[in-house]
């Protein structure tokens, strides 16, 4: 939604791992309970990669991580995505999955997100880019009635 996803909180723990297979072999030996586990613990593969990912995921209140390292967290969700067998469909991730490419192909969205993470990421840079924008008005409405009271004389 407006360029943000929004991701259940999920809890890693020491059993975690056996809680994931076993949901993920329930719903592969009962197709009619649908396949909306096994999805989720595919997206989430996709969309952890390292431990800087798991960091970020907590960061913002998605992950917590009770297993112990961050590189433990992002081995254990590689390891369960990479034996996942996609069994039926999904219109829901798969509506997800096209609208989260289609987002972060955009260039519009590259070029602003490079901006925000490189020169906007404290508050201090947006006040400092303000006050600079400020300063830069003034100074051109004094230029111009530098410029008008020069002309009426």
């Amino acid at each position: 939604q407006d360029g943000t996803l929004y991701i259940p909180f999920l809890s890693i723990q020491d059993h975690t791992n056996s809680v994931f297979r076993n949901l993920v072999a329930l719903e592969q030996c009962c197709p009619y309970l649908g396949s909306q586990f096994t999805w989720y613990v595919t997206f989430l593969h996709c969309i952890v990669n390292t431990p800087q990912d798991v960091s970020i995921l907590h960061k913002r209140g998605i992950v917590e991580n009770l297993l112990g390292s961050e590189e433990e967290v992002a081995q254990l969700i590689n390891l369960l995505g990479k034996e996942m067998a996609m069994i039926g469909e999904n219109a829901n991730f798969e509506k997800l999955f096209r609208e989260v490419n289609q987002h972060c192909q955009s260039t519009w969205h590259k070029h602003s997100a490079r901006l925000k993470r490189d020169y906007f990421s404290s508050p201090w840079s947006i006040i400092s880019l303000v006050a600079a924008v400020f300063l830069l008005l003034m100074t051109a409405a004094q230029v111009v009635l530098a410029v008008l009271s020069y002309n009426k004389q």
